[in-house]
């Protein structure tokens, strides 16, 4: 159960890094250039704002975590809420990355 957590909250920092995360393509295809610039990113900054709660609430519930074990395996409960901080110190570098790449793309006149 533990792995599976891990799993899920990294592959989402993937998603991010690849942009892979669900967009609705027909509104998005109904713009020019300039525009879909913009809402790239406006779609980086929210993901930044919802990682940085997820940072501020992952450190929580990991600090309220210390020091306390599952009963059964007696493994520190703070490997399961671990994850969420480092999925969401991730996605911030990654969605900062994605903005970069996105401001120079448009700005040298890159790939469409």
């Amino acid at each position: 159960m533990i792995l599976l957590v891990w799993y899920g909250y990294l592959a989402i920092s993937k998603l991010v890094k690849d942009n892979g995360h669900i967009s609705i393509e027909y509104f998005y295809s109904l713009a020019n250039k300039v525009i879909q610039k913009y809402l790239d990113v406006f779609v980086c900054i929210l993901l930044i704002i919802f990682s940085i709660l997820m940072v501020k609430f992952g450190f929580e519930m990991v600090s309220n975590s210390i020091g306390k074990n599952f009963p059964a395996s007696h493994l520190p409960r703070v490997i399961l809420n671990l994850p969420i901080l480092i999925s969401g110190l991730i996605i911030v570098v990654f969605s900062v990355n994605n903005i970069l790449k996105i401001l120079l793309k448009y700005e040298v006149g890159g790939e469409d």
